[in-house]
């Protein structure tokens, strides 16, 4: 169930804003329509690669890139199309790269584990040494403990509380950290702020 619940999030992002009026637009709904089946062919030529262990199909993308642009070319027919397909391919591609990287870390996480540092702050190191070294100067969580919202090394499940994704301190980036910081605190390292849990995947879900 999580792992269906992941990829739910993931597609959510595939979906372009709506525009602030909305507007009746039959080119618009056939590019719609068309990049939801290219991200759903790409992701079957991810999903065979991964089955097998190999590299993703080249022959497998250029069928969905002809199918999208295909269909593309058919929209952008219409007397109503306002705006090149073009610019949303590219997006879909970007959101399926960035999706496979995600759910690979997620998946996959790497051996780490919960270090608090100071400023009621939780992160994941690679190993105790790595966590109470420069520059977290932290200490190792109990064995089996998992950062949670309040930016302590606690038992699981972890709380979700202030999350910081991709963000740079001390000129060290890092995946995310959980802590009594605010957005503006996050943005400022440039970081995402959320509330969520900061995974060992570096991810704040």
């Amino acid at each position: 169930m999580g792992k269906r619940i992941v990829v739910a999030i993931a597609f959510s992002g595939l979906w372009l804003a709506a525009p602030a009026v909305a507007q009746e637009s039959k080119c618009l709904s056939s590019q719609l329509k068309a990049s939801g089946a290219y991200a759903e062919a790409l992701t079957r030529c991810e999903s065979k690669a991964a089955a097998k262990g190999e590299e993703v199909d080249p022959i497998c993308v250029a069928k969905a890139v002809e199918k999208i642009a295909k269909a593309f070319e058919k929209a952008e027919a219409k007397e109503d199309c306002v705006a090149s397909g073009a610019p949303v391919a590219d997006a879909v591609d970007s959101r399926i790269e960035d999706m496979v990287v995600d759910l690979n870390k997620i998946l996959n996480p790497p051996p780490v584990i919960c270090c608090s540092v100071p400023g009621s702050t939780c992160l994941y190191a690679a190993d105790a040494a790595a966590c109470a070294a420069a520059p977290l100067s932290g200490t190792p969580g109990a064995e089996g403990s998992v950062c949670t919202g309040d930016g302590s090394c606690a038992p699981p499940p972890a709380a979700p509380g202030s999350c910081c994704e991709d963000f740079t301190s001390g000129g060290v980036d890092f995946g995310c950290a959980n802590g009594s910081f605010d957005a503006s605190a996050c943005q400022a390292a440039g970081g995402t702020f959320s509330t969520a849990v900061c995974t060992p995947s570096g991810l704040c879900l």
